[in-house]
């Protein structure tokens, strides 16, 4: 993502909380990061999350077509304030209206990078036909670069003509490993071991691998002969309570 100018005005999209899933809190974590680096001089950001959880998954609906227009009016009037863009969305979102974004960002003689969230980009690509999946994959190829979280991904979308892709595992700076890294503690085996407390933030349902996460843990908890709790956060369909 490097660029001749330096960019220190950032315009970016993406969905902060509420409600507290796994995209908004990354996309809220990258922000704070963002801005605690002390490496722009001004953060613009655009929420683009609906607020309230849909029960109806279409992407055609009078509450996405609203929101859509909103996003769309704020970037245009935007970024010409700006060095640069980074567009955060999931796949659906990426489809149907990053390129309208990254088309504006290109007449506005302005570079614009997307960034998916999670590891099925590649998936929703290929199951995707007709009309969404041209818009999606021209989204990737007008804009300046497409940042994954996935060795995969980055594998996949590397080969793809007109794709440059970018591999970016986490929303924040991680801290440098090597020979200078402290060692990890070791538990002694004859100290009371220490209750264990997780968290998991996504949408609470099964696909999502909750389930999954709450048996390993029922599985853990004896081997360990500890106290593990798990706090679970994120927006619950009714089919689901």
């Amino acid at each position: 993502m490097q660029n001749k100018k330096r960019v220190t005005r950032l315009l970016t999209v993406g969905p902060l909380p509420p409600p507290p899933s796994g995209a908004n809190i990354s996309f809220q974590v990258f922000c704070s990061e963002a801005v605690g680096a002390n490496r722009l001089s001004h953060l613009e950001i655009i929420d683009s999350s609906p607020k309230r959880i849909k029960q109806n998954t279409s992407i055609l609906t009078l509450r996405n077509l609203g929101q859509a227009w909103r996003v769309i009016r704020q970037f245009a009037t935007q970024i010409k304030r700006m060095d640069a863009a980074l567009i955060f969305g999931s796949n659906q979102f990426l489809a149907s209206l990053t390129p309208i974004l990254v088309l504006i960002a290109k007449l506005s003689g302005k570079p614009c990078y997307i960034r998916s969230f999670g590891g099925s980009v590649d998936q929703f690509s290929q199951q995707t036909n007709g009309l969404l999946r041209w818009l999606l994959l021209t989204g990737f190829r007008l804009s300046n670069g497409l940042i994954v979280e996935t060795q995969l991904l980055y594998n996949y979308f590397k080969e793809m003509p007109g794709v440059t892709a970018h591999y970016v595992p986490a929303y924040r700076t991680m801290p440098k490993t090597g020979s200078s890294a402290p060692a990890l503690p070791t538990r002694d085996e004859t100290q009371t071991p220490k209750p264990l407390r997780l968290v998991f933030i996504s949408w609470v349902r099964e696909e999502k691998g909750v389930t999954v996460l709450l048996e390993a843990l029922r599985q853990l908890t004896p081997k360990e002969q500890a106290e593990i709790h798990c706090d679970i956060y994120g927006p619950l369909l009714e089919q689901y309570r």
